[in-house]
C-alpha cells in the first residue's frame, strides 16, 4: 500500500512555479478579453480611411479616366467587353458598364465621401460598408493601372471583412450586439499579419543584395515615388545608421507578425511595434493613406482592457441622443418591450449571421492562403479546388498577396515633358508632387495620392511598359485637355496647347548637404539623351472618338 501510494505521488504532475505563473498572467492580463470597443474603433478609423481614399480621387478622376481624360473609361470598358467575352461582367465588376460618363464617375466618388461619414459616425455602417466595398471596387477597376497598387486592394480586402464586423443597427453608439464576431476579428488579424510578414519575406527572397547587406535604405529615401523634405535630410544619415534601421526593419516585418496571434501583452507588443514603424514611414514618405490603413489594421490587435471608451461614460450632446433613438437594430423599428416573436426574429439574425460569417471566413482563408503560398513559393502544395476558389474570387480584388519594395531601386529616372511651337524653343511642364524643378522643396501629400505623379515614378524605371500613360499625358497636353492639365502645376503656354511635345529621360538624385546649402538645390539631374521624337496631335495614337 505505501509503495502504491509513493508510486502516484511520484507522478502526481508539480505545482506551477510561481514565476512562471506570475509571467503567463503578465502576458495574459487579469481582465477578460472583450473586442466591443476595438470593433468600435477600427471601424470608425477604416470610415475616415475610405474618406480620404474618395476625396483624393475625387478631385483627379476626370483627368485621369474621365472622356477627356488620360485613360478614358469608355475606351477601356469597350476594348474589355470585345477580349473578355461573355464574362466582361465578371471579370470587370464595376459600376461603369451602366453608366461611364464623367458625371457618373463624380456620382460614384460623392456616394463614396457621404457613405464614408455616415460610417465614421456610426449611422447605418454595416449598409455603409457594403456600399463603400462596392464603390472602391468599382473605381478600382475603371481607374486601369491607376488604382492598381497594394494598398488599394489592401482597402478592398479591409473593406471587404468590414462588412462583416459592422453592427446589424442603424446607430452604433449603444449596439445591441456589441461583441463583434470573433472569427472576422481573426481575419483581420490575418490581413496584418500578412502584410507585414511578406512585406520582409520577400526583401529577403528576392536575392537583393541591397537588402542582404542593408544598404538598402542609403537609397530608399530619395528614390522613393515621392520624398518629402524629411526624406532629404533622412538621406544623409549615416551609413551606420542606415544599417541599424534596416535592422528594426526586419525586427518589425519578420518578428512583429509572430505574436500576432499570442496572448493580449505579446499582441499588443506588436501592435505598438507596427504602428511605430508606420509613422516612421510616414514622416518620410508619400504612400497615401497606405500607412494609415496599416495602423487601422492593428487595431484588432487590441482588446477593450487596452483601449478608450468610444463616448465618454458621463451623458453627453451623443449619448444623450443614442439614449432617445428609438431604431435600435435594422431593418426593424424594436419597442421598448419586444414581444416573443420580435425575440425569435432577432435570434434568427443573429445566427444567420454566424452561418454566413463562417462561410465567409472559410472561403477567404482559402483564398488568401494560395495567395500567401503563391508568394512564398508553395504553389505546388494548394489543392486545386482551394486554388479554384482563390481564381474564381480575383476578379472582386479582395483576396490578394502583399509584399512591398521586394527589390530595391538604386537609381531615379524622371521623364520631362516639355512643349514647343517650333522645335527650337522648348518649355517645360511641371508636376505638383513629383521630382521636377530642382529647387522645389519636396512636400508632404498624404493621405492624398496623386495618381498621375506616382504612375510617372513607374514610367520613367520602365516606359514601355508604361506607354499607355505617356502617350495618354501627351495627348491631352496636345489638346489642351482641362482635366488633364488640372492634375499638373501651371501651363507654360497659358492655355494654348503648344504645337509639339517631347519626353526627355533624365537621372535624378538628392543633392549633397555642401551643394544643397550653397545653391539651395534639392535636386540635381543629368540629361541621358534619351528623348521621344516630338509628338503632334496627329502623330499620337487616338483613344475614343469623342476626345476629337
Amino acid at each position: 500500500m505505501d509503495e502504491t501510494q509513493n508510486n502516484l505521488s511520484h507522478h502526481a504532475p508539480s505545482p506551477v512555479h510561481p514565476v512562471a505563473r506570475r509571467i503567463v498572467q503578465w502576458l495574459t492580463g487579469s481582465r477578460p478579453v472583450t473586442w466591443n470597443r476595438s470593433g468600435a474603433w477600427y471601424l470608425r478609423l477604416l470610415g475616415l480611411i475610405y474618406l480620404a481614399a474618395f476625396i483624393s480621387l475625387w478631385v483627379q478622376v476626370d483627368g485621369l479616366i474621365g472622356s477627356q481624360g488620360i485613360l478614358p473609361v469608355q475606351r477601356y470598358l469597350a476594348e474589355a467587353r470585345a477580349q473578355l467575352g461573355d464574362g466582361w461582367w465578371w471579370q470587370a465588376p464595376t459600376l461603369c458598364w451602366i453608366n461611364a460618363s464623367d458625371g457618373f464617375l463624380a456620382f460614384q466618388c460623392a456616394a463614396g465621401v457621404v457613405l464614408a461619414i455616415f460610417a465614421t459616425l456610426g449611422i447605418a455602417q454595416l449598409p455603409a460598408f457594403a456600399l463603400l466595398w462596392l464603390l472602391y471596387l468599382s473605381l478600382t477597376v475603371a481607374s486601369q493601372t491607376f488604382l492598381g497598387y497594394q494598398w488599394d486592394g489592401l482597402l478592398l480586402e479591409a473593406g471587404l471583412l468590414a462588412i462583416f464586423l459592422a453592427p446589424i443597427q442603424w446607430f452604433a453608439w449603444k449596439p445591441r450586439w456589441a461583441q463583434p464576431p470573433i472569427v472576422v476579428m481573426w481575419l483581420q488579424r490575418w490581413l496584418i499579419f500578412r502584410l507585414m510578414l511578406l512585406s520582409g519575406f520577400v526583401k529577403l527572397a528576392s536575392g537583393d543584395p541591397n537588402w542582404r547587406n542593408l544598404t538598402a535604405l542609403t537609397y530608399h529615401y530619395w528614390t522613393q515615388p515621392i520624398p518629402t523634405w524629411t526624406s532629404y535630410y533622412a538621406s544623409h544619415w549615416p551609413l551606420g545608421f542606415q544599417k541599424f534601421s534596416a535592422v528594426g526593419m526586419f525586427v518589425v516585418e519578420l518578428g512583429m507578425p509572430l505574436l500576432m496571434f499570442g496572448p493580449r501583452r505579446l499582441r499588443t507588443l506588436a501592435a505598438i511595434g507596427v504602428i511605430a514603424f508606420q509613422l516612421l514611414i510616414l514622416a518620410t514618405g508619400n504612400y497615401g493613406f497606405f500607412n494609415l490603413l496599416a495602423i487601422a489594421l492593428c487595431v484588432p490587435l487590441l482588446d477593450d482592457s487596452t483601449l478608450p471608451r468610444l463616448w465618454p461614460r458621463d451623458t453627453t450632446a451623443v449619448s444623450w441622443m443614442a439614449q432617445r433613438v428609438r431604431v435600435r437594430t435594422w431593418p426593424l423599428k424594436w419597442p421598448r418591450r419586444r414581444s416573443g416573436a420580435v425575440e425569435q426574429l432577432e435570434n434568427r439574425c443573429k445566427n444567420a449571421r454566424l452561418w454566413v460569417t463562417g462561410v465567409l471566413a472559410a472561403v477567404i482563408v482559402m483564398a488568401t492562403g494560395t495567395e500567401f503560398a503563391r508568394r512564398c513559393g508553395l504553389s505546388a502544395w494548394v489543392p486545386r479546388p482551394v486554388e479554384f476558389v482563390a481564381e474564381c474570387l480575383s476578379p472582386l480584388r479582395s483576396t490578394n498577396s502583399y509584399g512591398l519594395f521586394a527589390v530595391m531601386t538604386t537609381e531615379r529616372p524622371e521623364l520631362i515633358f516639355e512643349g514647343s511651337n517650333d522645335r527650337v524653343a522648348w518649355a517645360e511642364y511641371r508636376f505638383k508632387w513629383k521630382a521636377g524643378d530642382l529647387n522645389k522643396r519636396p512636400t508632404f501629400c498624404a493621405p492624398h495620392l496623386p495618381r498621375l505623379d506616382w504612375q510617372l515614378w513607374f514610367a520613367g524605371l520602365d516606359p514601355q511598359g508604361n506607354t499607355p500613360v505617356i502617350e495618354g499625358l501627351v495627348r491631352g497636353i496636345l489638346r489642351g485637355s482641362k482635366p488633364v492639365m488640372a492634375l499638373m502645376d501651371g501651363d507654360p503656354f497659358a492655355g494654348h496647347p503648344p504645337r509639339y511635345v517631347r519626353v526627355k529621360l533624365y537621372q535624378y538624385r538628392f543633392t549633397s548637404a555642401p551643394d544643397g546649402s550653397r545653391t539651395g538645390d534639392w535636386w540635381e539631374r543629368t540629361d541621358t539623351g534619351q528623348q521621344t521624337e516630338a509628338y503632334t496631335i496627329g502623330s499620337v495614337p487616338a483613344s475614343d472618338s469623342s476626345g476629337d
